[in-house]
């Protein structure tokens, strides 16, 4: 996981306005200035116009909320929760993005390119939104509370498309959608599930893909339950054990020789992956391991999984 360093920005935003709300955040558009992100996410972010400054840049601005038993009413949930809850939906796009880079990666390399160049098909081009962990500063003698907001680069539907779901995170099997070009992004995000399940052994997959044309936003991770509780409650443990019934190979599957038998992890492999810090607690700091990615085959192991894929961190 690369190094973060923290910085300081306004954020703009109406807290009177209405919130969207999903199954456990709210959000609202907002702006931020200075621009959070790195430079090239800018692309088709356009500038805020109103009552902003003129570098700031539209975000989604979300919070995590909860209910009472028997209530409709939703409350936000105090500083040191969001953190809790936001940290993991951070985790979860950074673990997300890695294993979408690592598809790609794959893509290009398998045949040094070619079969990639001769495809008879458009390989769809998906990336996930950058997020970051916003903490208001606490005032001294302020009456106001402290609160914590999840910031993402805005998926503006004018620039990429409406919203649309392509995979529940409880199914890999992709969602019938009306449009025949959603229909194939969808398909070949159920290619990348089988990619990554693939080439991590059976470990783990990214899931509940939803966003625009290009960008995604809001992913869930599903992972081997052998390898404890990990990346929070949209862990499906049913969707991983359905995972080799339900997906159905596609075109793209066929295409790219992805293979349908899957080693499976020894007991001394899945020891190893317990045991190691990555599993136990999120790393910090800054990670670099070197790796080819044409010498992945169909016997990349635990170890694989482990040390490589946190060069995409």
């Amino acid at each position: 996981m690369k190094a973060v360093n923290p910085l300081t920005a306004s954020l703009i935003m109406d807290k009177a306005a209405q919130s969207s709300y999903g199954a456990f955040k709210g959000m609202r558009r907002g702006a931020v200035d200075p621009w959070v992100f790195t430079s090239t996410s800018t692309e088709g972010n356009p500038r805020s116009t109103a009552n902003t400054t003129p570098n700031a840049r539209r975000v989604a601005i979300k919070q995590a909320f909860y209910r009472h038993t028997g209530s409709d009413i939703r409350r936000t949930q105090d500083v040191q929760k969001q953190i809790e809850l936001l940290s993991v939906e951070i985790i979860c796009s950074q673990w997300a993005a890695a294993l979408l880079e690592m598809v790609y990666g794959y893509i290009r390399n398998i045949g040094n390119g070619r079969r990639l160049e001769k495809a008879p098909f458009r390989i769809p081009s998906f990336r996930f939104v950058q997020v970051a962990l916003a903490i208001t500063h606490a005032q001294e003698n302020s009456e106001t509370e402290q609160e914590a907001f999840l910031l993402e680069e805005y998926i503006d539907p004018d620039v990429d498309g409406h919203w649309r779901k392509y995979v529940n995170n409880d199914s890999a099997v992709p969602l019938s959608l009306a449009l025949k070009d959603d229909r194939e992004r969808g398909e070949f995000l159920a290619f990348c599930q089988h990619v990554q399940y693939w080439m991590t052994s059976g470990l783990v997959f990214v899931s509940d893909f939803q966003g625009g044309n290009s960008l995604l936003s809001d992913p869930q991770i599903i992972t081997n339950p052998d390898l404890g509780p990990l990346f929070g409650q949209g862990n499906v443990v049913n969707t991983h054990h359905r995972f080799e019934a339900e997906h159905r190979c596609n075109k793209f599957c066929k295409y790219f020789d992805i293979p349908t038998e899957y080693k499976t992890v020894d007991d001394e492999e899945m020891q190893l992956m317990q045991e190691t810090p990555l599993f136990q607690d999120y790393p910090s700091g800054s990670m670099s391991i070197e790796h080819e990615h044409g010498s992945v085959s169909s016997t990349s192991s635990a170890r694989w999984f482990i040390h490589c894929l946190s060069s995409y961190l």
